[in-house]
């Protein structure tokens, strides 16, 4: 079995608590210590997935983007997802989509400043 096929449950898994905890921390602020403790520890076990991945596919990410935009052709090379254009256009909304929410939230970081002032505590 590759590597990743046993990664991934765990990364979807870390990934999927450590927004929920971070979405849950947002709207009721530093009170409930559960999910504090809840945030941390899928953060470090979501930093420790993140990493096997990023170096599992550090060396063949190069080549497949370099590929992915060197053939234009409407047939896909083997080893290349069909598609370009919609991944292109899924990352993007996206990356507006996490920049809305961030904004939308910032009201919510006034309930942490006296948390953090006192230590966190």
């Amino acid at each position: 079995m590759r590597q990743h096929t046993l990664l991934a449950p765990l990364l979807l898994a870390s990934t999927l608590t450590l927004i929920g905890s971070g979405i849950a921390l947002a709207a009721t602020g530093p009170a409930p210590p559960i999910l504090l403790i809840m945030h941390k520890i899928s953060f470090l076990v979501w930093l420790v997935t993140i990493v096997v991945h990023v170096i599992a596919y550090l060396r063949p990410v190069p080549t497949l983007i370099a590929d992915d935009w060197r053939h234009r052709a409407s047939q896909p090379t083997p080893g290349q997802a069909p598609g370009r254009h919609v991944r292109l256009a899924v990352n993007i909304a996206a990356l507006i989509a996490g920049a809305i929410a961030a904004l939308l939230l910032l009201p919510t970081a006034s309930a942490w400043i006296p948390w953090l002032a006192q230590g966190g505590r």
